[in-house]
């Protein structure tokens, strides 16, 4: 917003310094605890390093406007928000923050047979790609049928084995086909790994 000045020096005419220490007290004012939104751009483009660390109230976050693109464009380390301000179930979009900037991993290893025969069958299943068990540690796995459901079946189960192959993690699986005859098996081992970095 405009600085209002007390006093008008008009051109050529001898200016009272009163009016003059009037006049800049004015702008001293106004730039000192008085600046409004108004007063600052459209393209002012502050960068968010400028805000004081701990500044930033819930109150004052757009519910549901957060994305990982925004902290990513402004830069803005964790220091900054006061505690409590990001509410991660109002604040944040759904899917917003992608797995890579939470640490986690989801990776999987796919398993066909058309001809399990009965009785226990151990099947190695490693992940699709190298995890370091020095750098990753292993949240969870799930397995999950693909392209069929004999996973479902009553007579069909399965039972963990290993999950630690040094260097890299791995699994292998113990597959128990008690229907009396051979299955069709197709799934998916899924594993679930946290960056230690």
């Amino acid at each position: 917003m405009p600085v209002s000045l007390p006093f008008q020096i008009t051109a050529g005419t001898l200016a009272d310094a009163t009016q003059v220490q009037a006049c800049l007290q004015a702008l001293a004012d106004k730039f000192t605890a008085n600046v409004v939104d108004g007063d600052i751009a459209s393209g002012a483009n502050i960068q968010g390093s400028k805000l004081a660390d701990g500044t930033v109230p819930a109150a004052k976050i757009v519910p549901g406007s957060i994305t990982s693109t925004q902290v990513a464009a402004l830069g803005l380390g964790a220091g900054l928000y006061a505690a409590g301000a990001i509410n991660g179930a109002t604040d944040l979009l759904a899917a917003s923050i992608p797995d890579s900037k939470a640490k986690v991993t989801i990776t999987f290893a796919s398993y066909t047979n058309a001809t399990l025969p009965t009785g226990a069958t151990k099947v190695t299943l490693n992940p699709s790609s190298n995890f370091a068990i020095a750098s990753y540690d292993l949240v969870g796995f799930y397995l999950t049928p693909a392209g069929g459901t004999p996973v479902a079946n009553p007579n069909f189960f399965w039972s963990t084995l290993a999950t630690d192959v040094s260097p890299n993690w791995g699994g292998v699986l113990v597959l128990n086909n008690q229907t009396g005859g051979t299955i069709n098996v197709t799934f998916r081992l899924y594993y679930v790994f946290w960056s230690k970095t």
